[in-house]
């Protein structure tokens, strides 16, 4: 389980939170083979704003949900909503139970 360290203002003192969400979102906004030091990490979403072919959003989400699963983001439900414009993804994510029996290689 992966956690950090912030200081809590209201208990002037240091605690421990999840940071499942930032390394979701971090996994999100990060361009695969945009960084330095861990080019495989990120959705690749070039590859899906590509102007020369339509994909289907459905494929957009798998990949997502699939990058978040390899890298240990235990996704606990996702849901997709069609606006007029926008689709709107949500995601809920859970702790990991720190258990070893899906360990990535």
């Amino acid at each position: 389980m992966m956690k950090d360290v912030q200081y809590d203002a209201a208990k002037n003192d240091l605690v421990f939170v999840s940071s499942e969400v930032p390394r979701a979102a971090n996994l999100i906004d990060v361009q695969l083979g945009a960084l330095t030091y861990a080019p495989e990490w990120g959705a690749d979403k070039a590859y899906f704003l590509n102007p020369d072919y339509t994909i289907q959003a459905e494929c957009f989400e798998a990949h997502l949900l699939q990058r978040m699963g390899y890298w240990g983001i235990t996704v606990a439900k996702f849901a997709a909503k069609q606006g007029k414009f926008c689709r709107e993804m949500l995601f809920n994510l859970a702790e990991p139970d720190g258990g070893t029996a899906l360990m990535r290689g």
